[in-house]
């Protein structure tokens, strides 16, 4: 049985290389981003394809994994995305041993915006055939200031399709000028939120940490917030942005 799962784990590893054509999708601080375009398979709204993300320097080994595969799964019609398998291999580019196979789907998530995920996505999702063009550069969003204070300013994605969904980002002062410790481990984070003026409530739905100002950087932290919900009172600003 366990001979078995390695030579799976190792089909499947060479199935994704041997007839590749890797094209750079995006770049971050340490990693580039690349997506094998014989894999992109359309089915009705959902896209899936193979991406590889890895490390700049090829000789640089780590104690963990260097690179990493994916099987990215994405709803174009809902702009959401989960991944079906992962692959981590010891160097990079997808090259030296298989240091993990995960193979079970994630959650569905929102594509957060202004992020690699916003590149893969739109890339996948293009209505035309794939355009290499388009993976050359990030979809630059615009964050409208809705609120400033000592430790933090507080943006809205402008141009939102209307809904009760809404993109938010939250600038930490007190971790990125050092003033004192802050109870938040990064420099900028981008919440969705759920706003219904009707119970006077908000919900957080998800999240993105970043080491950078205004969403850029590395993630450092990204997940699910659905049980968080909070009471809006009067002063709220989401509450005098959407609901007065």
């Amino acid at each position: 049985m366990k001979s078995f799962y390695l030579v799976s784990i190792l089909f499947l590893a060479f199935s994704t290389s041997a007839t590749a054509r890797w094209f750079i999708v995006a770049d971050d601080l340490s990693h580039r981003h690349y997506i094998d375009e014989t894999t992109i398979k359309r089915d009705s709204n959902n896209i899936k394809a193979w991406f590889l993300k890895t490390k700049y320097d090829s000789t640089e080994l780590s104690e963990e994994h260097s690179s990493s595969k994916f099987l990215t799964e994405f709803n174009c019609k809902d702009e959401k995305v989960r991944t079906l398998t992962r692959i981590d291999y010891s160097h990079a580019n997808g090259n030296g041993d298989v240091v993990t196979s995960i193979r079970e789907p994630s959650d569905w998530a929102y594509i957060v915006p202004n992020t690699i995920g916003q590149v893969a996505f739109n890339t996948a999702c293009s209505k035309t055939k794939f355009n290499r063009a388009a993976t050359k550069s990030i979809i630059k969003s615009s964050w409208k200031l809705l609120e400033t204070s000592d430790t933090q300013d507080i943006y809205i994605l402008e141009n939102q399709k209307k809904s009760k969904l809404v993109w938010t980002l939250f600038e930490n002062h007190e971790y990125l000028h050092n003033l004192r410790q802050s109870e938040h481990n990064y420099v900028s984070q981008v919440n969705l939120i759920e706003i219904s003026c009707k119970s006077n409530n908000l919900r957080y739905i998800e999240y993105a940490s970043f080491s950078g100002t205004m969403g850029t950087g590395n993630v450092e932290d990204w997940g699910s917030k659905e049980k968080q919900l909070v009471k809006m009172g009067d002063t709220n600003i989401f509450k005098k942005k959407f609901c007065d």
